[in-house]
């Protein structure tokens, strides 16, 4: 007698999925005194942030960086004294930054206008 054994059979377990929250948002940050650094976008606890887009405008001879607290992830970015200059970059795989880390913009203490764009998620 041959035995039947079924094959590709569905399962019965429930699967459940729970989407990744996401939280996007959009920074335009000025500098108008000669600090140097400028926080373009507070740490949250236990989230971390991607950025997306990044538009630079310097009208001075400037060298720019992008920077979370444990150092440069983007530049430097040099500019020179000969007019307005424009920096656009849009990131098809977002740079993400560390867990629990500000974004901030390191200017060396010239005017400049930096916007970006991104998303956090849980870390």
């Amino acid at each position: 007698m041959a035995t039947v054994i079924a094959l590709n059979t569905p399962t019965t377990t429930p699967t459940t999925y729970e989407p990744t929250p996401i939280e996007y948002w959009s920074v335009n940050g000025t500098s108008i005194d000669t600090s140097g650094d400028e926080v373009l976008r507070a740490k949250e606890s236990d989230n971390r942030h991607h950025l997306t887009y990044l538009h630079i405008n310097c009208v001075v001879n400037a060298t720019i960086e992008i920077a979370d607290e444990g150092g440069v992830l983007l530049g430097p970015f040099k500019f020179l004294a000969a007019g307005p200059t424009n920096i656009r970059l849009r990131f098809e795989r977002p740079i993400q930054f560390t867990t629990n880390q500000n974004i901030s913009v390191n200017h060396g203490g010239v005017v400049c206008n930096v916007y970006i764009e991104g998303f956090t998620t849980p870390a």
